[in-house]
């Protein structure tokens, strides 16, 4: 359980709607998976699992779009987590597996 809940929720909600904004407005789509994480990682502090994951999705889509692989992984460790919450353990295990593939190859690569 959050301690300050609702202390900053409404400044948080419009830094994420500006963030998003700048990106869509200086054509870069690949920069909205990184504030499709943050804002989904923060609904899912609120509670709000379901608008989580689908942040969360939406941020995998974009990652995957754009070859950003470790962006990906993240986002789908992330949305792994949202998933088991929700009990939905075959789904979220299946996006850990895909979240550690991409680790792993990434890692052979360094």
């Amino acid at each position: 359980m959050r301690r300050y809940k609702g202390l900053w929720d409404d400044e948080v909600k419009k830094l994420y709607a500006s963030a998003k904004s700048s990106f869509k407005k200086a054509d870069n789509p690949c920069g909205l998976s990184q504030a499709y994480i943050f804002e989904g990682s923060f609904y899912s502090v609120l509670g709000n699992t379901e608008k989580s994951v689908e942040l969360i999705s939406e941020a995998v889509k974009i990652a995957e779009y754009c070859d950003l692989r470790a962006v990906r992984a993240s986002a789908l460790k992330t949305l792994g987590y949202n998933l088991n919450v929700m009990g939905e353990y075959a789904e979220a295990m299946n996006r850990y597996t895909e979240a550690y593939d991409i680790y792993a190859e990434l890692e052979e690569l360094e």
